[in-house]
């Protein structure tokens, strides 16, 4: 299993993933905030998965790829966009093959 991420080719995240190679990551989806006025209690209802992962910097036609296929079909909008391709020249594009991954949730009421 593999992420794709993108971003700028410079500061300090992109410095920590050359040097390292490896990364964690998380990645969540809240669906809903609950106030629970009898415990005066907040919480949050969400899906959630986390793990390693080794770093794969993309290049040439496999970071085009890349960019068409993860990035640019992820939304209704930029599907059929005629994007400058020229930007993916500055864009870092890596890959994150997955070597460890949990999840968690918090469908309902556990709050005691």
């Amino acid at each position: 299993m593999a992420f794709y991420v993108h971003g700028a080719m410079a500061g300090r995240k992109y410095e920590l993933m050359r040097q390292n190679r490896k990364c964690s990551f998380e990645m969540d989806v809240p669906l809903a905030i609950e106030c629970i006025a009898e415990k005066k209690d907040v919480t949050m209802r969400y899906q959630c998965v986390m793990g390693t992962a080794d770093i794969t910097f993309l290049e040439g036609e496999e970071k085009q790829s890349a960019i068409d296929r993860f990035l640019m079909q992820r939304y209704p909008e930029t599907r059929h966009f005629d994007y400058q391709r020229k930007m993916a020249a500055v864009t870092m594009v890596a890959r994150l093959t997955v070597t460890s991954l949990t999840a968690k949730v918090n469908l309902r009421d556990s709050v005691s």
